[in-house]
Parts: C-alpha cells; structure tokens; sequence
C-alpha cells in the first residue's frame, strides 16, 4: 500500500513539472545567437537569423557589422577586404564592381571617371597610362600609335599638330623647322632636301645644284667656280684667276699678265711685248729702240747713251754703252757717230 501510494506521488510531480521546464527554453532573435540557453549579438562578419545557435559567416565580398541579420553585398565602387568591417570607397582612377575586395587601377589605354563602372577605351589619337581618370590627347610634337603607350617624339623632319597616330614626314624640297606645327617651307634655290629635314642642306662649295628636290650635286669645270648655295657655277671673269672650284683662291692679275675669262691662271705677257690690259690678250710688240723682258705692261725706251738691239732683253751697261765718238740720245738700236762742223 505504501509502495503504490509513493508511485502515485512521484507521477503526479512529474506531470506538474512539465509545463515548468517547456517555459524555460531560450528562443534568441535576429541579430542574436544561443550560447549555453544565452543570447549574444551576432558577431562582425557573421549573420543570425532568428533562434540560430551558430553565427553564419559572411562570403568574401559581403560584410556584416555586430547584430547584423544578414549580410550586405559590397557596392560597385568600394571594396571590402573584409567581412567584419565597412566598405571603403575606392581611390580615383581605381574601379570596382559588386562583391569586390579589392579595387582594380583603371588599365592603360583606358578611363575611368567614375569608381562604380567599367573602363571606357581610349580613342584613337588619345592615351593613358595605368590609373588614369581620364584619356590625354597625343601632344603636338609626339605621336600615339597605341592608347595604351606614352607618346614618342616626332624625329627632327616630320611633325604632329596633336591627336595623331604618326607623325608626318616633311616632303621633298622642303624643311619643317618644328615638330609641333604643320609649317612646311620651300628650299631656297641652291639647296635641297630629299625630305624628312628639319633644314635644308646647301649645294658645296665648288658645285652647283640645279633641283630643290634631289641631291644633284654637279661639280664646277675648270675655270668656273661657286662658294656654295650656287644654282650655277660662275664663270671666272676676265682679268682674274680662278684656280679652286670654290672661289677661294681667286685673284686678279697683276700688270704684265692677263685673263680673258675661264681661266685658272694669269697668262704672263711674253718678253719682247706689253699687254697693256690685264683683260685682254692683247700683246703688243716692242718698237725699235725699246725692250721688254716679259711680264710688263709697256715697252721700256732704251736709255740716251746706250744702244739697244734687241727687244727682249735689258741693255748691257759694257757692251751696249755709245763708245767715244758716238751717241745715242735714246729709243736707239745703235750709236751714233759723232760728225765734225
């Protein structure tokens, strides 16, 4: 009887006690997770949804402050390098898409104005390097044959007025002085250019060039001559020497010789004459009672006392000198005797 009744007892308690222990479970919220039948805030990089016993972690590229309930996708624009901290904005000339944990340098040849979108290319005449905001026109003076590249000066000879792919080459018979403007200036006559010169090149000394746009090149003939920049050669003028093609060596004849033109020497006038010109060929012959040795200009009278036979040669002060009884009162080939009154 006593056994019974303890039984009844002991079922009694259990179904009263019941409805107790079923009040006393913990149901956590959202934001919050159960630990040992005790609520803790969902950590950083973590979500808890409602009555979760184990925080979830956030995928790379999503993120999740302390409490969070779910977690939120990293905007285009920002990175998150990680999961328990805020977006950070990425720097200019710098992009991101969604979910990014890092942000990508906008790449060569192309711009990126704004973080939150895709690179646009650069056109064609424009370029950028690595992080570039926006593309930069090809200067003038340089040219962009990629967007991708720096620009490359324009070589001495050509030019680029901006936005251009290569630069153009200065044509023939012509010199472009600078590399930043289309200025394209004719050679003067006695230079050239074969083209892609910044200056024309001058025809030499002792030559002649007939064309602007080839390097004819023509050497000057003999009794001719030209100091450079010549179109033609110049013809050595009478009464002057020209002995070198450059006009460098060129003298005028002296008294006694002469030039008649295209000559590279003075021609001395021969003994026995005078050339009284140094431009003329003119030789006159001595008259009788004068002589001449060569190179002189006039005949020389032979002197009174003296008798001068020849032309060509100077009187011999012994042999030639009027003995006693004779004499000679100039322009004599002979002495004369003297006669008694």
């Amino acid at each position: 009887m006593i056994k019974t009744s303890y039984l009844f007892l002991v079922l009694i308690s259990t179904i009263l006690y019941l409805p107790l222990v079923t009040s006393l479970v913990v149901v956590c919220p959202a934001g919050q997770y159960n630990l040992n039948d005790v609520c803790l805030f969902c950590p950083a990089g973590s979500y808890c949804p409602t009555n979760t016993t184990t925080p979830i972690a956030c995928l790379k590229g999503s993120y999740s402050e302390t409490g969070g309930t779910s977690c939120t996708i990293c905007s285009s624009g920002y990175y998150c390098p990680s999961t328990k901290a805020l977006p950070i904005s990425c720097n200019i000339g710098y992009y991101s898409g969604n979910n990014a944990t890092s942000c990508t340098p906008c790449p060569a040849g192309s711009e990126c104005p704004t973080t939150d979108s895709s690179p646009l290319p650069c056109p064609t005449g424009f370029y950028s390097t690595t992080g570039s905001v926006i593309c930069s026109a090809c200067p003038a003076g340089s040219y962009c044959f990629s967007t991708n590249n720096i620009p490359i000066p324009c070589n001495p000879g050509s030019y680029s007025i901006g936005t251009q792919t290569n630069c153009t080459l200065c044509p023939s018979g012509a010199y472009c002085p600078f590399t930043t403007q289309s200025t394209v200036i004719a050679c003067q006559p006695g230079t050239y250019s074969l083209g892609s010169q910044s200056r024309c090149t001058v025809c030499p000394a002792g030559s002649y060039c007939p064309d602007i746009t080839n390097n004819t090149v023509i050497a000057c003939q003999t009794g001719t001559f030209a100091s450079g920049g010549a179109t033609a050669c110049i013809n050595c003028p009478p009464g002057t020497a020209c002995p070198s093609a450059d006009g460098t060596r060129n003298y005028n004849c002296s008294l006694g010789s002469y030039s008649i033109g295209n000559q590279t020497s003075c021609v001395r006038c021969p003994i026995g004459s005078a050339c009284p010109y140094t431009d003329q060929n003119i030789e006159n012959v001595c008259a009788t009672g004068t002589y001449s040795t060569g190179g002189q200009w006039a005949c020389i009278q032979c002197p009174a006392g003296m008798k001068c036979p020849s032309t060509t040669s100077v009187p011999d002060s012994v042999n030639d000198l009027c003995p006693l009884g004779t004499y000679s009162i100039g322009n004599q080939t002979t002495c004369t005797p003297c006669t008694l009154r």
